[in-house]
Protein backbone atom coordinates (compact mmCIF):
# COMPACT_ATOMS: atom_id res chain seq x y z
CA UNK A 1 0.00 0.00 0.00
CA UNK A 2 1.21 3.37 -0.89
CA UNK A 3 1.59 6.04 1.66
CA UNK A 4 -0.54 8.71 2.29
CA UNK A 5 0.58 11.83 0.52
CA UNK A 6 -0.69 14.26 3.04
CA UNK A 7 0.47 13.72 6.44
CA UNK A 8 -2.64 13.56 9.02
CA UNK A 9 -2.42 16.10 11.72
CA UNK A 10 -2.67 15.95 15.33
CA UNK A 11 -5.83 15.50 16.67
CA UNK A 12 -7.02 14.66 12.84
CA UNK A 13 -9.11 11.47 13.37
CA UNK A 14 -7.88 8.62 10.94
CA UNK A 15 -11.09 6.53 10.07
CA UNK A 16 -9.86 4.53 7.10
CA UNK A 17 -10.63 0.95 7.34
CA UNK A 18 -12.60 1.79 10.61
CA UNK A 19 -15.47 0.19 11.49
CA UNK A 20 -18.81 1.54 10.87
CA UNK A 21 -20.96 1.45 13.55
CA UNK A 22 -24.65 2.03 12.74
CA UNK A 23 -26.30 5.43 14.19
CA UNK A 24 -30.02 5.16 15.55
CA UNK A 25 -32.17 7.71 16.42
CA UNK A 26 -35.95 8.48 16.21
CA UNK A 27 -37.45 8.21 12.67
CA UNK A 28 -35.01 6.53 10.94
CA UNK A 29 -35.47 3.98 8.83
CA UNK A 30 -33.81 0.69 8.92
CA UNK A 31 -33.90 -1.77 6.26
CA UNK A 32 -31.78 -5.43 6.29
CA UNK A 33 -28.54 -3.82 4.75
CA UNK A 34 -28.63 -1.32 7.96
CA UNK A 35 -28.77 -4.33 9.91
CA UNK A 36 -26.05 -6.40 8.54
CA UNK A 37 -24.06 -3.37 8.56
CA UNK A 38 -24.48 -3.57 12.08
CA UNK A 39 -23.89 -6.90 12.84
CA UNK A 40 -20.76 -6.71 10.72
CA UNK A 41 -19.32 -4.12 12.96
CA UNK A 42 -20.32 -5.83 15.93
CA UNK A 43 -18.32 -9.16 14.26
CA UNK A 44 -15.35 -6.74 13.54
CA UNK A 45 -15.20 -5.38 17.16
CA UNK A 46 -15.62 -8.89 18.49
CA UNK A 47 -12.07 -10.21 16.12
CA UNK A 48 -9.66 -7.33 17.56
CA UNK A 49 -10.58 -8.51 21.12
CA UNK A 50 -9.75 -12.18 20.04
CA UNK A 51 -6.84 -11.14 17.79
CA UNK A 52 -5.34 -9.51 21.37
CA UNK A 53 -6.08 -12.31 22.78
CA UNK A 54 -4.10 -14.12 20.63
CA UNK A 55 -4.57 -17.37 18.54
CA UNK A 56 -5.35 -20.64 20.40
CA UNK A 57 -7.06 -22.30 23.13
CA UNK A 58 -8.43 -20.60 26.29
CA UNK A 59 -9.94 -23.51 28.33
CA UNK A 60 -11.72 -27.38 27.51
CA UNK A 61 -11.56 -28.51 24.27
CA UNK A 62 -9.46 -31.83 25.53
CA UNK A 63 -9.28 -34.65 23.06
CA UNK A 64 -9.34 -38.32 23.94
CA UNK A 65 -10.37 -41.61 22.50
CA UNK A 66 -13.58 -42.52 22.93
CA UNK A 67 -15.94 -45.58 24.26
CA UNK A 68 -16.96 -46.01 21.20
CA UNK A 69 -14.46 -46.15 19.56
CA UNK A 70 -13.00 -49.72 17.88
CA UNK A 71 -10.50 -50.46 15.12
CA UNK A 72 -12.69 -50.11 12.13
CA UNK A 73 -14.78 -47.36 13.48
CA UNK A 74 -12.02 -45.34 15.05
CA UNK A 75 -14.01 -42.42 17.70
CA UNK A 76 -12.32 -38.86 19.07
CA UNK A 77 -14.20 -37.18 22.30
CA UNK A 78 -14.00 -33.72 22.33
CA UNK A 79 -14.41 -32.03 25.70
CA UNK A 80 -16.45 -28.77 25.48
CA UNK A 81 -14.22 -25.59 25.07
CA UNK A 82 -13.55 -22.08 24.03
CA UNK A 83 -10.56 -21.21 21.13
CA UNK A 84 -9.83 -17.72 18.90
CA UNK A 85 -8.17 -18.63 15.33
CA UNK A 86 -5.05 -16.17 14.26
CA UNK A 87 -7.97 -13.83 12.71
CA UNK A 88 -9.75 -13.26 16.09
CA UNK A 89 -12.77 -15.61 15.81
CA UNK A 90 -14.44 -17.26 18.41
CA UNK A 91 -14.89 -20.83 18.54
CA UNK A 92 -16.22 -22.40 21.18
CA UNK A 93 -17.99 -25.98 21.83
CA UNK A 94 -20.76 -26.18 24.22
CA UNK A 95 -20.70 -29.56 24.66
CA UNK A 96 -18.94 -32.80 24.78
CA UNK A 97 -19.15 -34.28 21.39
CA UNK A 98 -17.81 -37.96 19.45
CA UNK A 99 -16.00 -37.06 16.31
CA UNK A 100 -16.11 -40.34 14.09
CA UNK A 101 -12.83 -40.66 11.99
CA UNK A 102 -14.25 -42.46 9.29
CA UNK A 103 -17.80 -43.27 8.01
CA UNK A 104 -19.34 -46.45 8.54
CA UNK A 105 -20.19 -47.06 4.69
CA UNK A 106 -17.15 -45.91 3.15
CA UNK A 107 -14.53 -48.24 2.43
CA UNK A 108 -11.29 -48.89 4.81
CA UNK A 109 -8.70 -51.33 3.20
CA UNK A 110 -5.39 -50.84 3.84
CA UNK A 111 -3.61 -49.18 0.51
CA UNK A 112 -2.05 -46.19 1.68
CA UNK A 113 -2.96 -42.65 -0.59
CA UNK A 114 -0.77 -40.22 -1.56
CA UNK A 115 -2.27 -36.63 -0.25
CA UNK A 116 -0.91 -33.49 -1.13
CA UNK A 117 0.19 -30.80 1.27
CA UNK A 118 -3.12 -29.35 2.66
CA UNK A 119 -5.51 -32.60 1.87
CA UNK A 120 -8.22 -32.62 3.95
CA UNK A 121 -9.15 -36.57 5.52
CA UNK A 122 -11.70 -37.37 3.27
CA UNK A 123 -13.82 -40.33 5.19
CA UNK A 124 -12.46 -43.92 3.86
CA UNK A 125 -9.73 -42.53 3.22
CA UNK A 126 -5.94 -43.85 4.51
CA UNK A 127 -2.30 -42.37 4.66
CA UNK A 128 0.60 -43.47 6.61
CA UNK A 129 -0.97 -43.10 10.16
CA UNK A 130 -0.28 -39.07 11.56
CA UNK A 131 -3.27 -36.32 11.19
CA UNK A 132 -3.66 -33.39 12.96
CA UNK A 133 -7.25 -32.80 14.06
CA UNK A 134 -8.48 -29.21 14.08
CA UNK A 135 -11.59 -27.61 14.88
CA UNK A 136 -12.85 -24.38 13.36
CA UNK A 137 -15.67 -21.72 12.75
CA UNK A 138 -18.80 -22.92 11.28
CA UNK A 139 -22.29 -21.72 10.81
CA UNK A 140 -25.28 -23.52 9.45
CA UNK A 141 -29.27 -21.74 9.16
CA UNK A 142 -32.13 -23.18 10.57
CA UNK A 143 -35.67 -22.53 10.88
CA UNK A 144 -38.03 -19.98 8.69
CA UNK A 145 -38.63 -16.23 9.90
CA UNK A 146 -42.62 -15.38 9.25
CA UNK A 147 -42.58 -12.70 5.70
CA UNK A 148 -45.23 -9.74 4.86
CA UNK A 149 -45.58 -8.36 1.58
CA UNK A 150 -44.96 -11.00 -0.59
CA UNK A 151 -47.82 -12.47 -1.46
CA UNK A 152 -48.18 -15.89 -1.98
CA UNK A 153 -45.13 -16.11 -3.55
CA UNK A 154 -42.18 -18.60 -2.13
CA UNK A 155 -39.32 -16.60 -0.39
CA UNK A 156 -36.01 -18.12 -0.27
CA UNK A 157 -34.02 -15.85 1.95
CA UNK A 158 -36.19 -16.41 5.08
CA UNK A 159 -34.47 -18.05 7.07
CA UNK A 160 -34.85 -17.31 11.12
CA UNK A 161 -31.12 -17.67 12.45
CA UNK A 162 -27.93 -18.19 11.27
CA UNK A 163 -26.30 -20.39 13.73
CA UNK A 164 -22.54 -20.12 14.99
CA UNK A 165 -21.25 -23.16 15.68
CA UNK A 166 -17.40 -25.52 14.96
CA UNK A 167 -16.11 -28.26 12.68
CA UNK A 168 -13.57 -30.83 12.70
CA UNK A 169 -11.28 -31.52 9.88
CA UNK A 170 -8.39 -33.90 9.42
CA UNK A 171 -4.99 -33.30 7.82
CA UNK A 172 -2.15 -35.27 7.14
CA UNK A 173 0.98 -35.22 8.76
CA UNK A 174 4.34 -35.91 5.93
CA UNK A 175 5.83 -39.26 7.28
CA UNK A 176 8.17 -41.66 5.97
CA UNK A 177 6.65 -45.16 5.91
CA UNK A 178 9.74 -46.98 7.62
CA UNK A 179 9.01 -44.50 10.54
CA UNK A 180 5.46 -45.62 11.16
CA UNK A 181 6.57 -48.52 13.75
CA UNK A 182 9.35 -46.29 15.57
CA UNK A 183 8.90 -46.59 18.95
CA UNK A 184 9.75 -43.12 19.67
CA UNK A 185 7.55 -42.11 16.22
CA UNK A 186 5.28 -39.64 19.15
CA UNK A 187 7.90 -38.05 20.80
CA UNK A 188 9.35 -37.11 17.36
CA UNK A 189 6.53 -35.71 15.74
CA UNK A 190 5.78 -33.89 18.37
CA UNK A 191 9.21 -32.12 18.58
CA UNK A 192 8.99 -31.68 14.65
CA UNK A 193 5.96 -29.33 15.86
CA UNK A 194 7.92 -27.27 18.27
CA UNK A 195 10.74 -26.76 15.79
CA UNK A 196 13.46 -28.37 17.66
CA UNK A 197 15.69 -28.17 15.08
CA UNK A 198 14.43 -25.09 13.24
CA UNK A 199 17.14 -22.94 12.50
CA UNK A 200 14.61 -19.79 12.52
CA UNK A 201 13.98 -20.47 16.51
CA UNK A 202 17.79 -21.19 16.96
CA UNK A 203 18.43 -17.98 15.45
CA UNK A 204 17.81 -16.28 18.33
CA UNK A 205 20.95 -17.97 20.04
CA UNK A 206 23.32 -17.77 17.24
CA UNK A 207 22.68 -14.60 15.42
CA UNK A 208 20.84 -12.18 18.00
CA UNK A 209 20.95 -9.28 16.13
CA UNK A 210 19.41 -10.98 12.88
CA UNK A 211 17.07 -12.54 14.65
CA UNK A 212 13.52 -11.65 14.74
CA UNK A 213 10.40 -12.53 15.87
CA UNK A 214 8.17 -15.21 13.68
CA UNK A 215 7.30 -18.13 12.63
CA UNK A 216 8.98 -21.63 13.44
CA UNK A 217 7.87 -25.65 13.37
CA UNK A 218 6.14 -27.66 11.30
CA UNK A 219 2.75 -27.07 13.06
CA UNK A 220 3.39 -23.15 12.17
CA UNK A 221 3.69 -23.94 8.59
CA UNK A 222 1.15 -26.42 8.45
CA UNK A 223 -1.48 -23.97 9.91
CA UNK A 224 -0.26 -21.26 7.74
CA UNK A 225 -0.35 -23.25 4.41
CA UNK A 226 -3.62 -25.85 5.43
CA UNK A 227 -5.54 -24.13 7.97
CA UNK A 228 -5.14 -20.77 8.69
CA UNK A 229 -8.57 -20.73 10.74
CA UNK A 230 -8.65 -23.06 12.40
CA UNK A 231 -7.15 -24.10 15.97
CA UNK A 232 -5.03 -27.32 16.13
CA UNK A 233 -6.12 -29.84 19.11
CA UNK A 234 -4.32 -32.76 18.77
CA UNK A 235 -2.14 -35.46 17.12
CA UNK A 236 -4.16 -38.49 16.16
CA UNK A 237 -1.54 -41.38 15.01
CA UNK A 238 -4.80 -44.40 13.50
CA UNK A 239 -4.42 -46.37 10.51
CA UNK A 240 -7.87 -48.43 9.19
CA UNK A 241 -7.16 -51.77 9.92
CA UNK A 242 -4.67 -51.03 13.50
CA UNK A 243 -7.13 -48.64 15.18
CA UNK A 244 -5.81 -45.61 16.92
CA UNK A 245 -2.56 -45.81 18.63
CA UNK A 246 -2.19 -42.31 20.22
CA UNK A 247 -4.17 -39.56 20.78
CA UNK A 248 -1.32 -36.40 21.47
CA UNK A 249 -2.81 -33.25 22.59
CA UNK A 250 0.20 -31.06 23.41
CA UNK A 251 2.33 -31.88 20.42
CA UNK A 252 0.34 -29.16 18.81
CA UNK A 253 -2.25 -27.79 21.53
CA UNK A 254 -1.05 -24.26 22.50
CA UNK A 255 -3.14 -21.62 24.89
CA UNK A 256 -4.14 -18.41 23.30
CA UNK A 257 -0.97 -15.83 22.87
CA UNK A 258 -0.65 -12.13 21.82
CA UNK A 259 1.16 -11.64 18.21
CA UNK A 260 5.18 -10.76 19.22
CA UNK A 261 5.01 -6.45 20.56
CA UNK A 262 9.04 -6.23 18.57
CA UNK A 263 9.07 -5.82 15.06
CA UNK A 264 13.18 -5.57 14.45
CA UNK A 265 14.36 -7.99 17.13
CA UNK A 266 13.68 -11.61 19.17
CA UNK A 267 12.10 -10.90 22.60
CA UNK A 268 13.64 -13.10 24.94
CA UNK A 269 10.24 -13.10 26.64
CA UNK A 270 8.11 -13.73 23.82
CA UNK A 271 4.72 -15.37 24.97
CA UNK A 272 4.41 -17.38 22.00
CA UNK A 273 8.04 -19.23 23.39
CA UNK A 274 7.02 -20.10 27.00
CA UNK A 275 3.64 -21.44 25.77
CA UNK A 276 5.71 -23.84 23.58
CA UNK A 277 7.64 -24.58 26.60
CA UNK A 278 4.34 -25.36 28.66
CA UNK A 279 3.26 -27.30 25.73
CA UNK A 280 6.58 -29.69 25.82
CA UNK A 281 6.27 -30.15 29.73
CA UNK A 282 2.95 -31.06 29.94
CA UNK A 283 3.40 -33.67 26.20
CA UNK A 284 6.08 -35.13 28.17
CA UNK A 285 3.71 -35.83 31.02
CA UNK A 286 1.11 -37.35 28.86
CA UNK A 287 3.26 -39.26 26.81
CA UNK A 288 5.30 -41.03 30.24
CA UNK A 289 1.63 -41.60 31.85
CA UNK A 290 0.36 -43.12 29.23
CA UNK A 291 3.56 -45.15 28.70
CA UNK A 292 3.48 -46.32 32.51
CA UNK A 293 -0.27 -47.13 32.21
CA UNK A 294 -0.02 -49.05 29.11
CA UNK A 295 3.23 -50.87 30.28
CA UNK A 296 2.94 -54.80 31.56
CA UNK A 297 6.02 -53.99 33.72
CA UNK A 298 6.43 -50.21 34.32
CA UNK A 299 9.47 -50.63 35.97
CA UNK A 300 11.26 -51.77 32.56
CA UNK A 301 10.13 -48.35 31.05
CA UNK A 302 13.26 -46.82 29.48
CA UNK A 303 13.68 -43.15 28.01
CA UNK A 304 15.73 -43.88 25.47
CA UNK A 305 13.61 -46.00 23.70
CA UNK A 306 10.46 -43.59 23.49
CA UNK A 307 12.09 -40.51 23.55
CA UNK A 308 14.35 -38.88 21.32
CA UNK A 309 13.81 -35.61 23.04
CA UNK A 310 13.04 -34.41 26.70
CA UNK A 311 12.02 -31.76 28.18
CA UNK A 312 14.26 -29.64 30.60
CA UNK A 313 12.35 -30.44 33.61
CA UNK A 314 9.83 -33.02 34.33
CA UNK A 315 8.41 -35.60 36.82
CA UNK A 316 8.69 -39.50 36.29
CA UNK A 317 6.61 -41.87 37.90
CA UNK A 318 8.42 -44.60 40.12
CA UNK A 319 7.37 -48.10 40.29
CA UNK A 320 9.76 -49.31 42.03
CA UNK A 321 12.21 -47.56 44.66
CA UNK A 322 15.20 -47.97 42.19
CA UNK A 323 13.31 -48.09 38.95
CA UNK A 324 14.82 -44.55 37.51
CA UNK A 325 17.93 -46.31 37.14
CA UNK A 326 16.06 -47.98 34.26
CA UNK A 327 14.69 -45.26 33.05
CA UNK A 328 17.15 -43.16 32.76
CA UNK A 329 19.60 -45.84 31.50
CA UNK A 330 22.03 -44.60 28.51
CA UNK A 331 21.69 -41.04 29.75
CA UNK A 332 23.73 -39.21 31.93
CA UNK A 333 22.85 -38.08 34.78
CA UNK A 334 23.62 -37.60 38.85
CA UNK A 335 22.10 -40.17 41.45
CA UNK A 336 18.55 -38.55 43.09
CA UNK A 337 19.32 -35.95 46.09
CA UNK A 338 16.21 -34.90 48.26
CA UNK A 339 15.34 -30.92 47.69
CA UNK A 340 12.49 -29.96 49.82
CA UNK A 341 8.69 -29.32 47.96
CA UNK A 342 9.27 -25.44 48.41
CA UNK A 343 11.34 -25.53 45.31
CA UNK A 344 9.85 -27.51 43.01
CA UNK A 345 7.45 -25.07 41.53
CA UNK A 346 10.39 -22.07 40.90
CA UNK A 347 12.19 -25.06 39.43
CA UNK A 348 10.01 -25.95 37.13
CA UNK A 349 8.91 -22.43 35.98
CA UNK A 350 12.60 -21.77 35.50
CA UNK A 351 12.94 -24.90 33.25
CA UNK A 352 10.67 -23.10 30.94
CA UNK A 353 13.65 -21.20 29.26
CA UNK A 354 16.01 -23.57 28.77
CA UNK A 355 16.23 -25.60 25.50
CA UNK A 356 15.30 -29.89 25.60
CA UNK A 357 17.46 -32.15 26.30
CA UNK A 358 19.06 -34.24 23.22
CA UNK A 359 19.37 -37.62 24.44
CA UNK A 360 21.54 -38.49 22.18
CA UNK A 361 24.15 -35.87 22.91
CA UNK A 362 25.00 -37.10 26.50
CA UNK A 363 23.46 -34.14 27.86
CA UNK A 364 24.01 -33.90 31.78
CA UNK A 365 20.75 -34.35 34.07
CA UNK A 366 20.06 -33.42 37.42
CA UNK A 367 17.69 -36.23 39.43
CA UNK A 368 15.64 -34.95 43.07
CA UNK A 369 13.44 -36.87 45.04
CA UNK A 370 10.47 -34.44 46.91
CA UNK A 371 10.76 -34.87 50.62
CA UNK A 372 7.46 -34.88 51.07
CA UNK A 373 6.89 -37.41 48.58
CA UNK A 374 9.14 -39.90 50.13
CA UNK A 375 8.45 -39.25 53.76
CA UNK A 376 6.40 -41.79 55.82
CA UNK A 377 4.77 -39.89 59.10
CA UNK A 378 6.84 -40.82 62.03
CA UNK A 379 5.82 -43.19 64.77
CA UNK A 380 7.62 -42.58 67.94
CA UNK A 381 8.31 -45.42 70.02
CA UNK A 382 7.72 -45.65 74.46
CA UNK A 383 10.32 -44.16 76.30
CA UNK A 384 11.25 -47.21 77.88
CA UNK A 385 12.29 -48.83 74.28
CA UNK A 386 16.05 -48.99 74.61
CA UNK A 387 18.77 -51.26 73.59
CA UNK A 388 17.88 -52.76 70.32
CA UNK A 389 15.09 -51.69 69.74
CA UNK A 390 15.70 -48.10 70.44
CA UNK A 391 18.29 -48.52 67.72
CA UNK A 392 15.87 -50.01 64.98
CA UNK A 393 13.48 -46.68 66.28
CA UNK A 394 16.44 -44.65 65.22
CA UNK A 395 17.57 -46.47 61.87
CA UNK A 396 14.03 -46.40 60.55
CA UNK A 397 13.83 -42.48 61.08
CA UNK A 398 16.66 -41.83 59.89
CA UNK A 399 17.83 -43.42 57.41
CA UNK A 400 14.63 -45.34 56.07
CA UNK A 401 13.71 -42.64 54.08
CA UNK A 402 16.86 -42.96 52.33
CA UNK A 403 17.39 -46.15 51.97
CA UNK A 404 17.31 -47.32 47.95
CA UNK A 405 18.63 -43.84 46.83
CA UNK A 406 22.40 -43.59 46.43
CA UNK A 407 22.27 -39.97 47.24
CA UNK A 408 26.54 -39.18 48.20
CA UNK A 409 25.06 -36.96 51.13
CA UNK A 410 24.15 -40.72 52.99
CA UNK A 411 26.38 -43.05 51.50
CA UNK A 412 28.43 -42.85 53.95
CA UNK A 413 26.32 -42.55 56.83
CA UNK A 414 24.30 -46.11 55.57
CA UNK A 415 28.18 -48.05 55.16
CA UNK A 416 28.96 -47.05 58.61
CA UNK A 417 25.56 -48.42 60.49
CA UNK A 418 23.77 -51.08 58.58
CA UNK A 419 26.62 -51.73 56.26
CA UNK A 420 25.62 -49.40 53.12
CA UNK A 421 22.20 -48.83 51.00
CA UNK A 422 19.39 -51.04 51.05
CA UNK A 423 16.53 -51.63 48.98
CA UNK A 424 13.17 -50.08 49.93
CA UNK A 425 10.14 -52.69 50.04
CA UNK A 426 7.95 -51.99 47.37
CA UNK A 427 5.33 -51.74 49.49
CA UNK A 428 6.96 -49.29 52.17
CA UNK A 429 4.55 -46.31 53.01
CA UNK A 430 8.19 -44.33 52.53
CA UNK A 431 9.08 -45.50 49.11
CA UNK A 432 8.89 -41.90 46.90
CA UNK A 433 6.36 -42.24 43.75
CA UNK A 434 7.84 -39.75 41.22
CA UNK A 435 11.47 -38.54 40.66
CA UNK A 436 12.14 -35.16 38.52
CA UNK A 437 14.30 -34.79 35.78
CA UNK A 438 15.83 -31.24 35.02
CA UNK A 439 18.89 -30.39 32.28
CA UNK A 440 21.77 -29.98 33.59
CA UNK A 441 22.10 -26.09 32.81
CA UNK A 442 19.78 -25.36 35.63
CA UNK A 443 21.59 -25.07 38.81
CA UNK A 444 21.61 -27.27 41.65
CA UNK A 445 19.03 -27.48 44.01
CA UNK A 446 20.01 -29.85 46.32
CA UNK A 447 22.08 -28.06 48.68
CA UNK A 448 20.93 -28.66 52.57
CA UNK A 449 19.34 -24.77 53.97
CA UNK A 450 20.14 -23.93 57.36
CA UNK A 451 16.38 -24.20 58.74
CA UNK A 452 14.68 -25.02 55.73
CA UNK A 453 15.44 -28.45 55.31
CA UNK A 454 15.19 -31.70 57.61
CA UNK A 455 18.47 -32.93 58.73
CA UNK A 456 17.59 -36.50 57.72
CA UNK A 457 16.28 -35.56 54.09
CA UNK A 458 19.03 -33.19 53.58
CA UNK A 459 22.69 -33.38 51.19
CA UNK A 460 25.83 -32.10 52.06
CA UNK A 461 26.62 -29.09 50.28
CA UNK A 462 29.10 -30.14 47.28
CA UNK A 463 28.36 -28.38 44.17
CA UNK A 464 29.39 -24.63 43.83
Amino acid sequence: MDAPTTARTLDQPVVDDGIRWLNFFNGRVLSAEDLRVDHEAIQRAREQLGRGLGGGVLSGLGVEEAASSSVPRPVLSVKPGLAFNNTGEAIELGREVTVGLVRVDAPTDTTGSTFAACDVVLAGTTGLGAYVLTVGPADADQGKAPVAGLGNDAASCNTAYSVEGVRFRLFPVSIEADDVAAADLRNRLAYRMFGQEDPQLLGFVRDPFGAIDGEYGELDALQHACFETDVALAIVFWQPGEGIRFVDKWSVRRRATPAPSSMSHASPMLDRRLADAEARYLQFQDHVGDLFRAASDPASIQATTAFRFLPPAGIVPLPTPTSYANFFRGLKYREPVYIEGAHVPGLLQEALSYPAIDAGAGEAMWLYVVRENAQRPRFRRPIFDIGLGRFDMIREAVLGPIAGLRSSAFAGIGSEIIGGPRPIPAQSAMTPSCVIFTTGHLRYRGDARFDLAYYDFANYAEID
